[in-house]
């Protein structure tokens, strides 16, 4: 609805300028709008509805993405001459009676068109090519990083230079144990960080299971530019507190009789019965979550496990 109405406002403006020239038609496209495909622009003159005819109040600025393929034509309404710049250089200049005429253009990167300049006899069109900026390198904060399972790590990419055109990054999770680690886009965990491109430069590794795992972040405008993270992530900690029987002593070489932290298997803790004691043959304790005791003599005990 907007654009009709804009259309209607360039054509009741123009009649009033150029009603002199019977059989002039012009059109606009509503200003700001990308142009996504191919298409035809013809500098005045009647045309059909998917050209685009240049009018004298077509002062916004239009994008043209990458890879459109614009048609210039001339009408036979300008009988000076049409000129087009690429970046400031004319690059085509033909009289605008000549209708035959054309300029095909292909842009190579994002581009905007403007034709301010446009007079009754003549055009000038200017088209100029969105600079792009390269990224120069991508770092990781940190660059190792130890986790026990079910903890958290923020880590945190920078993309140089800080006005690169494209400073997204792409998350993957390898190494030895790939899935001893998973990404979140969040503190809280609740939104998983998927394979596809993504704007977020700080993720969240969660550690998933005992291993070690590389956290890489890697430029979607450069993919040889790429920083990694490695990951170690330990087994869920653990306290072991034995409470000795009497008449027994523990050993001062041996381990402590409370030891907490663990993630691997406790140090081993032995027992020595005192003077005039011992251990029977039939001697047992019950096992408790994998932690259990061995007779090892007449004499002697020990406490072990994980």
């Amino acid at each position: 609805m907007k654009m009709k109405k804009r259309l209607l406002g360039v054509l009741l403006g123009l009649a009033m300028v150029l009603g002199l020239m019977p059989g002039m038609s012009l059109t606009a496209y509503a200003a700001g709008e990308d142009i996504t495909s191919n298409i035809n622009i013809v500098v005045s003159g009647s045309c059909n509805s998917e050209d685009h005819t240049v009018s004298s109040d077509d002062e916004d600025e239009y994008t043209v993405k990458e890879g459109v393929v614009v048609t210039f034509k001339c009408s036979k309404w300008f009988t000076d001459a049409v000129r087009i710049y690429l970046n400031g250089t004319a690059v085509a200049t033909w009289p605008g009676y000549d209708y035959n005429s054309e300029y095909r253009w292909t842009a190579k990167k994002d581009a905007k068109i403007n034709w301010a300049g446009y007079r009754q006899s003549s055009a000038n069109i200017y088209l100029t090519e969105t600079s792009t900026v390269a990224v120069n390198s991508v770092t990781l904060a940190p660059t190792t990083a130890t986790l026990t399972v079910g903890d958290v790590k923020k880590v945190e990419a920078t993309v140089l230079p800080a006005n690169a055109t494209n400073k997204t990054v792409k998350w993957s999770v390898g190494g030895t144990n790939s899935g001893a680690v998973k990404l979140y886009t969040d503190a809280n965990c609740t939104t998983a960080v998927g394979t596809d491109a993504t704007s977020t430069l700080t993720v969240y590794a969660k550690g998933i299971s005992a291993g070690s795992a590389t956290v890489t972040a890697t430029s979607n405008a450069d993919s040889k530019k790429k920083a990694s993270c490695d990951v170690t992530v330990n087994a869920a900690g653990y306290d072991v507190t034995i409470t000795a029987g009497s008449n027994m002593t523990k050993t001062e070489a041996s381990g402590a009789a409370s030891q907490t932290g663990l993630s691997g298997a406790m140090t081993d803790v032995v027992y020595t019965a005192d003077t005039g004691y011992y251990f029977p043959e039939n001697y047992s304790v019950e096992a408790v979550n994998g932690i259990s005791v061995t007779r090892n003599s007449y004499t002697q005990i020990t406490v072990s496990g994980t």
